[in-house]
């Protein structure tokens, strides 16, 4: 038996909460091929109905280890959960995992002198992604309503545009109609939802990228918009700025 430790004790707090509110009807085919190559045993990876099989199966392997080597792949999970049914877990607990994720992460490994230092990927997506802050959403919103007709549309499926795991992270227009049938069209909770959505999705899948400076090239392009929302643009790129310097 693995004696517990102060790290063990304080992940199996949070695991244990977690996995109290995940619903019996959950999808957990769409949630464990995230995982399909970490656990190279084909029969374990079929036995596995529970989102609690999959973390003990990432534990017995290591790959979840608070001591060593953290808990980001449990992070992971319960985004995933997040993505199917965002009630499901809540914000406030999420907040406390990414919190103990970066807490519990190891320290990175020295890199060799002819080691390439940019990168579209990071190790650590709970430690160095950050979200885009609410003023700005809010920001988006209104600007995008005013413009009126389908350019709220255009900018939540141009989300990911130039990246190169742009498919693995976008949001797809039926996605995005099934949230405006959800918020009967209210723009500003569709584009919340949209926005975590997409940032969930580049924190499961290692895209590194400055959200807000994505805005601002996206917000650019003519072949989103057909007119670039400049001034929107720069009003963020204001925001971005205040930011940085406070």
């Amino acid at each position: 038996m693995r004696l517990q430790t102060s790290k063990w004790n304080d992940y199996v707090l949070l695991r244990d909460e977690a996995l109290r509110n995940i619903p019996d009807n959950i999808d957990m085919f769409s949630i464990k091929r995230e995982f399909r190559t970490m656990i190279t045993s084909k029969r374990r990876f079929e036995r596995i109905n529970t989102l609690g099989q999959l973390i003990e199966e990432l534990e017995r392997q290591l790959i979840i280890f608070p001591d060593k080597r953290g808990i980001q792949q449990f992070y992971t999970a319960l985004l995933s959960v997040n993505n199917l049914q965002p009630q499901a877990i809540g914000s406030s607990l999420l907040t406390k995992v990414a919190d103990l994720t970066k807490k519990l992460q190891p320290p990175e490994p020295l890199r060799s002198r002819n080691a390439s230092t940019s990168s579209n990927f990071c190790q650590d997506p709970a430690l160095v992604f950050n979200r885009v802050p609410n003023n700005i959403r809010d920001m988006l919103a209104i600007d995008l309503e005013r413009c009126g007709g389908k350019d709220w549309e255009h900018f939540a499926v141009g989300l990911g545009h130039g990246l190169k795991q742009r498919e693995r992270i976008r949001i797809r227009q039926g996605e995005v109609d099934h949230i405006e049938r959800l918020k009967n069209g209210d723009i500003r909770q569709i584009l919340d939802i949209v926005l975590t959505k997409f940032e969930d999705r580049c924190m499961q899948r290692g895209v590194n990228i400055n959200m807000l400076d994505h805005l601002i090239d996206i917000l650019k392009k003519e072949e989103i918009f057909g007119t670039p929302l400049n001034m929107l643009a720069n009003k963020i790129k204001k925001e971005k700025q205040k930011l940085e310097n406070s």
